[in-house]
């Protein structure tokens, strides 16, 4: 028997910045407008602060691709207008493992875009290389890699899963959640790349 798992998104995953209006998707809260949060400059509030005229001047710093998926890391974290705690905050995001795609960098800050295309920057402190996937749409995980296998459940869209791997060349990845794991078409998940190779 198939199992159904509603492993959406809690409500409140992120809280608006003080204006009691919520995302489209509740994903996060914020004015949108650049008001920032009072008090949420602890979020992301870095040792080294970096200067307001960086966000002109993005940049590779790590060595890594740019564009690459990551994921938040810290139980809270502001995106901001530009890469230094001076700037506005737009939202504060709440999700741990949330899959958040960098699209540029400068020093220790991170340009990064959401499923909705909000983006804006976060301190890399905020992030983690670990990787996941939400749902773009109803989705079935089968227990290989293939749709005429067995199902092992139904998944409503905009749920979070862990990526374990997505092998050259295939169609698919394999995925986990709580006490269960599948694979999942690629054309179906937001976080991973159609070519990209995860071991």
């Amino acid at each position: 028997m198939i199992r159904r798992s509603r492993l959406l998104l809690l409500l409140g995953l992120l809280t608006v910045a003080g204006l009691g209006v919520s995302g489209s998707l509740g994903l996060w809260t914020g004015s949108g407008g650049g008001v920032p949060e009072q008090g949420g400059a602890k979020a992301d509030d870095p040792q080294e602060p970096e200067t307001p005229e960086a966000a002109d001047r993005p940049a590779q710093v790590e060595g890594l691709p740019v564009p690459r998926f990551v994921t938040l890391r810290a139980p809270e974290a502001n995106m901001r207008t530009g890469p230094d705690t001076k700037f506005p905050i737009k939202w504060v995001y709440q999700r741990p493992g949330l899959p958040l795609e960098v699209i540029a960098e400068h020093h220790h800050w991170r340009r990064v875009r959401d499923i909705q295309g909000n983006d804006g920057w976060m301190h890399k402190r905020m992030l983690s290389g670990r990787r996941a996937v939400m749902l773009t749409g109803p989705s079935v995980l089968y227990d290989s890699p293939s749709g005429n296998a067995r199902p092992v459940a139904r998944l409503d869209p905009m749920v979070v899963l862990m990526v374990l791997k997505c092998p050259p060349a295939s169609a698919w990845c394999q995925v986990a959640a709580d006490d269960f794991r599948g694979w999942a078409e690629r054309s179906r998940m937001w976080g991973v790349y159609a070519d990209e190779v995860i071991e």
